[in-house]
């Protein structure tokens, strides 16, 4: 196995800030049950309205949003710019007005707000310079990285009854609407209508399998049920021959962990076990390695196993955990889990810089960082970067 090189730069660019700005705000959303209301224009919100009614709204904004997420065709982003821009700036008012509420998620939701409102005014300026083929590809990816939030809890949505199949183009782009959206159902059969199509895009084919792979063995806890979902497509023409090593390589750790896993939750100590069991002794900083394509399915489980424990998880367990889901999230090498691995490490730093964990996350994050600017000539990390490194350096060392 090797050192796994995160993919996401630490830089905050304009890339980092669309991509931090809809992942928070996704995860933000998805955490309420609102109201149907009539969406505001902008600066018409009334002092008085409920977060319900506020998220209801922020719900009608990204479903004008979602077309351009999920489209493929940069000219079209480019020919409906005003409207893109508008929707951008409608979100901020809203996130604004909905502040207090915000503030008061649980701890891998809460990410600061401040930022989050800072990197929106980032977004702001980087379509007023009309660069909207860039903010496409960045769009595009945004569905990715935001599931990563969505995937943190087993509730199913209740939101967004009006997203019906015709509205989007493809089984596949359906399918991902309902897995950010927390349909899991639904997002799974259209993942396997996906692959019944007989589609030539296979990285579309791996992801829709690695789409059923979190919901079944992350966020469902259910392996057993994904063992026999890919049992029917492990050997089918409609996928490449990689596709199907996957899958074949899946299954005995999805029946492994059927038999021995899926019990009740446990308690810190053994959830510790379970941590070194799958992660290794973590004695030194960056130990953390790229998984096999079995040890994928076990470090997405391991992850629905800690952020479940986090629900109710003391004070002093909370750098622990927060440490423990940022290794664990690079380990599952899904490129998306890179930068909230990193706002794990620094919620860690920041929230808990007196707790002995909180050093241990800034060595892991200084590893990584190191590593993000090294090269064949050595290291070269940029100077506002080390100014941060600096700067946190200072915070977890105080006391």
């Amino acid at each position: 196995m090797e050192r796994l090189k995160p993919a996401i730069p630490r830089s905050f660019s304009h890339s980092n800030s669309v991509k931090i700005v809809l992942s928070c705000l996704l995860c933000f959303f998805m955490q309420v049950r609102p109201v149907q209301a009539d969406p505001p224009q902008i600066g018409k919100q009334s002092k008085g309205a409920s977060i319900n009614q506020t998220m209801a709204q922020i719900g009608t904004t990204l479903m004008d949003l979602y077309p351009y997420i999920l489209d493929q065709d940069s000219d079209h982003m480019l020919e409906n710019r005003g409207l893109i821009a508008t929707q951008v700036n409608r979100l901020i008012f809203l996130l604004k007005s909905a502040q207090p509420h915000f503030l008061h998620r649980s701890k891998t939701f809460q990410v600061s707000y401040d930022v989050l409102i800072g990197h929106l005014s980032e977004t702001q300026k980087a379509i007023a310079r009309d660069n909207m083929r860039y903010a496409y590809s960045l769009l595009n990816e945004v569905s990715s990285i935001c599931s990563s939030c969505h995937t943190q809890d087993q509730r199913q949505r209740t939101l967004f009854k009006d997203g019906k199949r015709a509205r989007f183009n493809s089984d596949f782009q359906f399918a991902e609407f309902n897995f950010l959206t927390r349909n899991y159902p639904v997002a799974v059969r259209y993942y396997e209508k996906t692959l019944q199509n007989q589609s030539k895009d296979q990285r579309k084919n791996m992801m829709a399998l690695d789409r059923v792979l979190t919901i079944y063995v992350q966020v469902q806890n259910q392996p057993g049920t994904a063992a026999r979902f890919f049992e029917k497509y492990k050997d089918t023409d409609n996928v490449d021959a990689l596709t199907k090593r996957s899958m074949q390589q899946w299954i005995p750790a999805l029946r492994q962990l059927d038999k021995n896993k899926t019990g009740a939750n446990p308690n810190f100590t053994q959830l510790e076990q379970e941590v070194h069991e799958y992660l290794g002794s973590l004695q030194e900083a960056g130990a953390t390695l790229a998984p096999t394509k079995t040890q994928k399915v076990f470090h997405l489980w391991l992850q629905g196993r800690l952020y479940r424990y986090l629900s109710t998880a003391t004070a002093t367990e909370v750098p622990k955990l927060l440490y423990w889901l940022a290794l664990n999230a690079r380990a599952t090498k899904h490129s998306y889990y890179f930068s909230l691995a990193d706002l794990y490490l620094k919620q860690c730093m920041l929230e808990y810089s007196r707790h002995d964990y909180a050093r241990k996350c800034f060595e892991e994050y200084k590893e990584s960082v190191e590593f993000s600017y090294s090269g064949s000539i050595g290291t070269h990390i940029p100077q506002e970067v080390q100014q941060e490194l600096n700067r946190l350096k200072a915070i977890v060392h105080s006391k």
